[in-house]
């Protein structure tokens, strides 16, 4: 009774009736304007528990209330007012869609075709739940629209009946929670559970930059053209001549001419030179120095191919197959996978050994790749130790590019 009269009071405090504090409730004065209601007010009206709370208006229940105020403020009837209320991602502009979601993509303009993860789940035992991230490289695949909207639902097929999908994308990482009060996720190898379509900007066999995503087209393995003198390097570019750590072979040009620095053969060394491989290959790709490779904008995606996501320029200050200094050279294939954290079944206990792949299908053309498997580890124990394994898949030329990427559990 004492809960049902501090209700009631707060009620009459904060609801204010247009008609008079007799008037019939009246839906249409519930709007955020004509009250404000927190959150910790709600835990007055018991956290949405059935208190009824008997006035002149009839009986309310916290449930109700709490449900005509988040209606209220939950972007339902108000899209399209160029106000972003809570609930709304944007309210116009022409990357906002009618339901007052963002659409934009993270790079722009995507290649013909779209590139699909299919992500699988190892168990021996049936799951209720489990979280899945799925990493990708932004700059080079994208699914438009962030957060739950009805666009990131749109590019997730989920593959597995019955349970709830919830998804958050960010950009570079798709999370998917699988829930459900049974278990749903059968046990078995490989199983099945989400197919996710992305647009591509730049095709899986374009390697990466690590610190600079956004330049694609460095190469591993590459050779440099020996040397004795910085002179040997030139003419072109910043010749340079240096002994590089593990080289056999004596001073390899790290400067000059963009033939040199990435030679094919003798004939484009100085007299006397010759063209040897470069002995730490992808970890020292030839430098593009700035202004010679694409700057990404600090602006709202997307992205432009090919001025800001795009190769060094092809000069001798942004040799081909180059990274911006102080970058590795990465496969774009390797940078895409999956982890798996609080795997559980039907009565809430951990389930360990839970493993999550990806195989990765690319549109044709596409020529003949072998990729191995980057493996990661994710688990609920956390003194657990983990153990890897490493696949190899090799690709169809007429349809597809796959790799592996596998999760395993102790």
């Amino acid at each position: 009774m004492r809960l049902q009269n501090l209700a009631h009071r707060q009620i009459r405090q904060l609801l204010q009736f247009r008609g008079g504090k007799n008037s019939p409730l009246n839906k249409t004065n519930l709007k955020r304007r004509d009250f404000e209601f927190s959150r910790k007010r709600l835990e007055n009206f018991g956290h949405g528990r059935h208190i009824v709370l008997t006035s002149n208006n009839g009986c309310l229940t916290g449930q109700v209330l709490a449900r005509e105020f988040y209606q209220s403020i939950s972007g339902v009837g108000s899209c399209g007012n160029s106000i972003v209320d809570p609930g709304e991602q944007c309210d116009g502009g022409t990357a906002c869609n009618g339901a007052c979601e963002f659409t934009y993509g993270t790079c722009a303009p995507p290649l013909s075709g779209n590139r699909v993860v299919h992500v699988r789940l190892t168990s021996a035992s049936p799951l209720a739940g489990a979280r899945i991230d799925v990493n990708y490289p932004l700059f080079d695949m994208s699914i438009p629209g962030i957060g739950n909207s009805s666009l990131v639902r749109g590019r997730v097929n989920k593959l597995v009946s019955g349970g709830n999908l919830t998804l958050n994308d960010t950009d570079n990482v798709l999370i998917a929670v699988l829930d459900n009060a049974t278990n749903f996720i059968p046990a078995g190898t490989d199983v099945g559970v989400l197919d996710l379509t992305f647009d591509r900007c730049v095709d899986l066999d374009q390697n990466i930059c690590s610190r600079n995503p956004n330049v694609f087209g460095c190469v591993f393995p590459f050779n440099r053209c020996t040397c004795t003198a910085a002179a040997d390097c030139g003419p072109g570019g910043n010749p340079a001549c240096a002994l590089i750590t593990g080289s056999v072979v004596g001073k390899q040009c790290t400067g000059g001419k963009a033939t040199k620095v990435n030679c094919t053969d003798n004939t484009q060394c100085a007299t006397g030179q010759t063209c040897e491989p470069d002995p730490q290959g992808q970890f020292n790709p030839p430098s593009c120095s700035v202004g010679h490779f694409p700057q990404a904008g600090d602006h709202q995606p997307p992205w432009v191919v090919p001025t800001e996501i795009g190769p060094c320029d092809g000069t001798d200050l942004g040799p081909p197959g180059g990274c911006p200094a102080n970058n590795d050279c990465r496969r774009q294939d390797g940078l895409i996978g999956c982890t798996v954290s609080n795997p559980s079944d039907q009565d809430g206990n951990p389930v360990f050994g839970v493993g999550c792949s990806v195989t990765i299908d690319e549109p044709p053309p596409a020529s003949t790749t072998t990729t191995t498997a980057v493996t990661t580890t994710s688990t609920t124990a956390t003194t657990s130790t983990a153990t890897t394994t490493t696949d190899t898949s090799t690709t169809d030329t007429s349809t597809t590019s796959t790799t592996d990427t596998t999760t395993t559990l102790p």
